[in-house]
């Protein structure tokens, strides 16, 4: 099982991604860290986790910038879970 850098949250990518008992949710961490820290990209994660696709999307609109958001986003509830997640894992972005 790999960890992130810190060593602190295991990750499940020794996981056979096809097994859905021990797949199980992606974590918004979890993801963040492949798509921004792997470099993996948001295709590859869809194809990967396919039961999460709305966290995938979610994380892949965490990169584009809040004006932006604002432009392609237009239901308001959606758009403040956007922007509380962007505060959240600022860290991951930068």
């Amino acid at each position: 099982m790999d960890f992130y850098a810190d060593g602190l949250k295991p990750l499940r990518m020794g996981v056979d991604i096809r097994d859905k008992e021990t797949r199980g949710i992606m974590t918004y961490e979890e993801l963040l860290y492949l798509k921004f820290k792997k470099g993996i990209s948001t295709y590859d994660l869809v194809r990967q986790f396919p039961d999460d696709i709305a966290r995938v999307s979610e994380v892949a609109l965490l990169d584009v910038p809040e004006a932006t958001l604002r432009q392609v986003v237009i239901e308001e509830k959606t758009l403040n879970k956007l922007k509380r997640l962007k505060r959240k894992f600022q860290n991951f972005l930068l």
